[in-house]
């Protein structure tokens, strides 16, 4: 439990002095008019929030900020708590908003069925059971401890242009959309909490800087995990938004919708489990993402790039373990995504490891391709057309940040801008399966060397997912890259 606490502090020592924050308790049984100790709390984060506001409004002046402690219960909104500009913390003045170690707090948006108002007939549900109702559009879950339970919020967390605020240790649970939005934030921080049962995504944070998800539990989402939305494509500045070190699962229950998405420019996904829904892992939307060392398994499609821009470059998937989807594809370059680095990857039991759809200068190197029936196939995007070409890629193939940032950019369009040059598939590791296919005569444009196909390779424990090769092997199968399997995946 004081893991999180750790973690919390670390986070916060980044960015403030060493100065002990003022800290302000809340509790079920408490009064928001309260001084906020712990023999006095509030009754709510509201409480708190407008106890800091009159605090500051006053010219007191706390070095080291607040810590809002909430005590262990259930806290049932009427409406979303929002904080704004005049909430914000700063690098001497942090808020966190946290549950006080050793304590469930639970911020709900909904509840009991038994209590609401209905539009029509509630659905049956059984423990664990989720639906959006087809009268009403409201959420109704019941998890494995509740009766039946029917949402009255659309959002329970709302941070709008704030900057040093952190959110940890407690579930959010019971959203009919987004459980936690953060828009044009800087320095803010979801950790250590559960997400659940909510019906659209888990966290939205869209525009900002520098603002993550660390450590926390997403699952039972109507929608996705984690949307990361932030960076300036015509300045390429990166946003620095990441998902560090989460589960996220079983999402996705009402629309098809990723684990992680990452649009904008400087994002990452690192160190998740992504796993057990009908949606894609990750979906990249942007330049210069990072998606590295996560595990994803048994989801729609491992990484997606949709494409459709010559220009979405700089991306990097390296150093994943994507399995068992088997009829489904680890890595998905559609319609001409380019300059993407895949590297690193461990990629088992999938339809197919890597899907390339046209695009140009794109790197497939140093992976293991385990018991896929295909392990890289390779198209042209003849589906595509000059005209789609050039309304899609007017940002970067006249700018001259663009042109120098990606020079292979310079010579686009002296050829067919749909034939997949400047590709080069190298080192990598095949075992079981068909190995490179090559469809539309693509062949003859793609730099394929050193791939070799082996039943036994020389793994130390195929049956136990323990890749790693034998010092023969590795001796044997010099200029492949041993993939760092160890740490992927969420850590401990």
């Amino acid at each position: 439990m004081m893991k999180w606490l750790s973690l919390i502090c670390l986070f916060l020592l980044a960015v403030a002095t060493q100065a002990i924050p003022l800290m302000l308790f809340v509790a079920p049984n408490g009064v928001d008019n309260a001084p906020g100790t712990i023999e006095q709390p509030l009754a709510s984060m509201e409480g708190a929030r407008n106890l800091i506001q009159a605090r500051r409004a006053a010219g007191i002046i706390n070095e080291g900020g607040y810590q809002v402690l909430l005590r262990g219960g259930v806290y049932r909104l009427i409406r979303p708590f929002v904080l704004t500009t005049l909430d914000s913390g700063t690098v001497p003045e942090p808020i966190s908003y946290l549950a006080n170690p050793g304590e469930e707090v639970v911020i709900m948006g909904s509840i009991p069925l038994a209590n609401a108002y209905l539009y029509g007939p509630a659905p049956d549900l059984l423990p664990g059971g989720m639906q959006i109702g087809p009268f009403d559009g409201r959420l109704y879950y019941r998890n494995a401890l509740l009766p039946a339970e029917v949402s009255i919020m659309d959002q329970l967390i709302q941070v709008n242009n704030a900057a040093f605020i952190t959110f940890g240790g407690m579930n959010f649970t019971g959203a009919r959309g987004t459980a936690v939005s953060m828009i044009n934030c800087e320095n803010c921080l979801v950790t250590n909490s559960v997400v659940q049962y909510n019906g659209g995504a888990g966290i939205a944070i869209n525009g900002g800087q520098n603002v993550g998800v660390l450590n926390c539990d997403i699952h039972d989402t109507g929608a996705g995990g984690v949307n990361l939305i932030s960076g300036d494509r015509q300045t390429l500045f990166p946003a620095g938004l990441f998902a560090e070190n989460n589960t996220i699962r079983n999402c996705s229950r009402a629309f098809p919708a990723p684990g992680v998405y990452l649009d904008g420019v400087g994002n990452r996904a690192v160190h998740n489990l992504i796993a057990d829904f009908p949606g894609p892992g990750v979906v990249v939307n942007g330049n210069d993402m990072v998606v590295d060392m996560n595990d994803i398994r048994n989801v729609l499609q491992g990484v997606l790039l949709p494409g459709r821009d010559w220009t979405l470059r700089g991306n990097r998937i390296v150093n994943n373990f994507i399995h068992d989807m088997p009829r489904s594809t680890g890595i998905s370059l559609l319609d001409d995504a380019s300059g993407v680095a895949i590297a690193g990857n461990i990629i088992a039991r999938t339809g197919t490891g890597v899907f390339l759809d046209g695009g140009r200068d794109n790197t497939i190197q140093n992976n293991f391709f385990v018991d896929n029936p295909i392990a890289v196939r390779v198209a042209a995007d003849v589906d595509n057309n000059a005209q789609t070409w050039e309304l899609h890629s007017h940002i970067g193939t006249t700018s001259e940040l663009y042109r120098t940032r990606y020079p292979r950019l310079q010579n686009l369009a002296d050829n067919d801008p749909l034939l997949p040059l400047g590709n080069n598939i190298s080192n990598n590791l095949i075992s079981g399966g068909q190995g490179i296919e090559f469809l539309d005569n693509t062949g003859r444009y793609v730099a394929a060397n050193n791939n070799p196909n082996e039943i036994n390779p020389g793994f130390t424990d195929r049956d136990k997912d323990d890749y790693r090769l034998t010092p023969e092997a590795r001796e044997r199968l010099k200029g492949i890259r041993q993939p760092t399997q160890e740490n992927m995946g969420r850590l401990k």
